[in-house]
């Protein structure tokens, strides 16, 4: 990986990313492993 953000914060903005998903009852739609994805690949 180049310069972006460390792989513990990636973990930190999945996990609060997926639990507003949560809140919205769409977790299944947004499961962990495509929040990470969308992340590491969009901005990172």
């Amino acid at each position: 990986k180049e310069a972006g953000i460390p792989e513990e914060d990636i973990e930190i903005l999945v996990d609060k990313a997926f639990n507003i998903f949560v809140l919205y009852g769409a977790e299944k739609e947004y499961p962990k492993e495509k929040i990470r994805e969308v992340l590491e690949t969009a901005y990172f």
